[in-house]
């Protein structure tokens, strides 16, 4: 029989009027792989949050081997054998990976890390740390650089690093909060065989996910939650993938291939050709790549986590920024203008929407409300001349315009003058396709539209960039999801080490031979 490891009994968490856990009740077993599903905004994180010691409960009880939790801060939740690997990593760039399984162990008195040479005086013993982490990431097929700068690091090895810092701290139950979010099919992969080998080592493991395939491939049992509320809590075996998705939104959900008109494209919006781009330090270069985007047609690029996909990105939006002398027989052309005539500002005055795959660095102000990110970039729609050749924002305007968008797209809560940071990272991503989408743009630069975002908002999501390239606009998307770029695009264009290396039309998609060439493969004769 299972034995109870913590406990979820009518937790409550409010903040101010927003109740973000309403009468939680679940269970996660001894050694078990539990993952919680839910939509954006549902109480996942906030649940956790609430175990690992970073809010504190407005009612209810949370029991760990059948007491009441008694810490009050990460800090405490670590000493009691908790860990948590946040969506966003918590390391320090500029250190290297062994500095940061060091900082804030070194505050520890008496720690194994230290050496007391004097009666007051201690300093950290780094040889053995690191002939310990050696032996620790060996033993679950890490390979993390220990002296490399984290800043220099792949995600998955940043990953690898948070998940070796919780080995190092001997914690028991690991707490993953939208682990693949940022990880590439292949990283991927790995870090689900990972997840397998660390509970089989005896750990508990508790996966926040939108992703139901990884849940179902994985875990032993899933709960659900629902608008902050527990919907159930069923063994993974007994349900399917349809049936997880429809009991997270609570209707049915469409998982297959969405409606798309067959007319065909039309004038060219997006012309790139020749496009080489180089000295980026130790970024990829991009060498010789061409395509174009035309009007009513979806042109994906696919390719593993840094084969050049964010510099095609970039070229775009800032191409005299980053061309140099040897790209200068490149050619890059936005809708009929040349390109190195624009930038990122000018861009943002075309009929052009861009979402970029880092929101919280390229596309949002976290700190400021909804209303003010609203304006962000798009100010000049909202001018109005005042007296003396002066000009005003009309906010007035702009709040009746994002109030529709935010109904339209279900970002809750649909409060113009809340934080954004204060959001899900699902719910922040449906407000910036909100804001692009609703300007009807006819050229849309499109990087990760679905990172962190539940199957009900995918599928909104993916039915309102088909809604638009029906429309006539052209769509340039850019996904580390090759089932997205599969579901979506007319044609595919794989990308390695900063060349293309594949296309494929419609007519021929094969998950097979489109994974073949992002390793490098080319395509299949």
């Amino acid at each position: 029989m299972a034995s109870v490891l913590i406990e979820f009994s009518h937790v409550t968490k409010k903040y101010g009027s927003l109740l973000a856990n309403d009468d939680l009740c679940f269970s996660v077993n001894k050694g078990e792989i539990h993952a919680l599903i839910g939509e954006n905004g549902a109480g996942k994180s906030t649940a956790m949050k609430l175990l690992f010691g970073l809010e504190t409960l407005t009612s209810g009880v949370i029991k760990v081997n059948g007491s009441s939790q008694s810490w009050m801060s990460p800090r405490g939740a670590m000493a009691s054998g908790l860990g948590m690997v946040h969506q966003h990593f918590m390391l320090s760039p500029v250190h290297s990976a062994l500095d940061n399984v060091i900082l804030g162990q070194e505050q520890l008195k008496g720690h194994r890390s230290q050496i007391r040479l004097f009666k007051s005086l201690r300093f950290i013993d780094r040889k053995s740390i690191l002939r310990e982490l050696q032996e620790l990431s060996s033993s679950v097929g890490f390979r993390i650089p220990w002296q490399e700068p984290v800043e220099n690091l792949p995600v998955g090895i940043q990953q690898q690093l948070e998940i070796a810092k919780l080995l190092y701290a001997g914690v028991e139950v690991m707490i993953f909060d939208e682990p693949t979010a940022v990880l590439s099919p292949e990283e991927t992969e790995t870090f689900l065989k990972m997840i397998r080998n660390l509970n089989q080592t005896g750990r508990t493991i508790i996966i926040i996910t939108h992703k139901l395939r990884e849940v179902k491939s994985i875990a032993d049992r899933v709960t659900v939650l629902r608008r902050g509320k527990s919907v159930c809590t069923v063994e993974c075996s007994d349900v399917t993938v349809q049936d997880m998705a429809d009991l997270m939104v609570g209707r049915h959900v469409h998982l297959g291939e969405l409606k798309r008109s067959e007319k065909s494209p039309g004038d060219e919006l997006l012309y790139i050709e020749h496009l080489t781009v180089e000295g980026l330090g130790s970024r990829p270069t991009l060498t010789d790549v061409s395509l174009s985007v035309k009007e009513g047609q979806v042109v994906g690029i696919a390719g593993v986590e840094g084969s050049g996909q964010s510099e095609l990105f970039d070229a775009v939006l800032n191409p005299g920024r980053v061309l140099r002398p040897s790209g200068m027989n490149s050619v890059i052309r936005v809708l009929g203008q040349d390109g190195r005539s624009l930038d990122r500002k000018l861009i943002r005055q075309q009929a052009i929407a861009v979402v970029p795959a880092d929101r919280l660095r390229e596309a949002v102000l976290p700190e400021e409300t909804l209303l003010e990110n609203e304006l962000l970039g798009h100010d000049h729609e909202f001018a109005a001349k005042a007296l003396s050749g002066y000009q005003w924002i009309d906010r007035k305007k702009a709040r009746e315009r994002l109030v529709g968008e935010l109904k339209t797209f279900d970002v809750r809560p649909p409060d113009p003058d809340a934080r954004l940071g204060g959001f899900s990272g699902g719910n922040q991503q449906k407000f910036v396709m909100a804001r692009e989408l609703s300007r009807n743009p006819k050229l849309i630069l499109c990087s990760q539209p679905t990172r962190g975002v539940d199957v009900g908002a995918i599928e909104q999501i993916h039915g309102e960039l088909l809604n638009r390239r029906d429309k006539g606009a052209g769509i340039l998307l850019i996904s580390s999801q090759l089932d997205e770029l599969m579901a979506l695009s007319d044609v595919i264009h794989v990308m390695y080490s900063g060349k293309i290396v594949a296309t494929f039309n419609r007519q021929d998609f094969s998950e097979h031979a489109i994974g073949l060439a992002m390793g490098g493969g080319g395509k299949p004769s």
